[in-house]
């Protein structure tokens, strides 16, 4: 598997960009406009269970590289437009709003954006977050999760560097 799926990519993408939808809007003084992001994931866990004994030698051999790839790092570079609207009304772990969590932002200052979430359910998940904004044109970040999908205990850490490209966004 040479890509993460497309929600994977853009649920990580968002974290690392995302504000938190509190009682106090971010701090995190960075400038608005189009950035480039690189995201390194790493998943982790029990790999998914399948049944392989129905295939040909060859589509086992192409499952069993597949899982394989899953368990290494993966890096993503996207370029992203970030709002002062979208900043501040993003979760934190960028989950749906009616997810029975609980974000708790631990540090909010112009360098320094760190959070925690929990969630119960079916997706029951623990997660912290920091970012690091080294000037108002680049930060970098960290995100570690655990959880369980699907019956399924699922690990991720991913580490991000973002870069400002223009304060101007691209029409889509």
């Amino acid at each position: 598997m040479k890509t993460m799926p497309r929600t994977m990519v853009s649920t990580l993408i968002a974290v690392s960009t995302s504000g938190v939808l509190m009682a106090q809007a971010p701090q995190l003084s960075i400038r608005m406009g189009y950035w480039e992001i690189a995201t390194t994931i790493n998943m982790g866990g029990a790999a998914p269970v399948v049944d392989t004994s129905k295939m040909s030698a060859q589509q086992k051999a192409q499952v069993e590289a597949m899982m394989q790839a899953m368990t290494k790092p993966q890096t993503i570079t996207d370029k992203q437009c970030i709002t002062r609207e979208d900043f501040e009304r993003e979760l934190l772990f960028n989950r749906d709003p009616d997810d029975d969590c609980t974000q708790l932002l631990t540090t909010n200052t112009a360098t320094v954006l760190e959070g925690t979430i929990t969630c119960k359910g079916d997706n029951a998940m623990t997660g912290t977050m920091r970012i690091q904004a080294s000037s108002p044109t680049a930060f970098s970040g960290a995100m570690r999760s655990s959880g369980s999908q699907g019956g399924r205990q699922i690990t991720m850490s991913a580490t991000m560097d973002a870069k400002f490209v223009s304060a101007t966004c691209p029409k889509e």
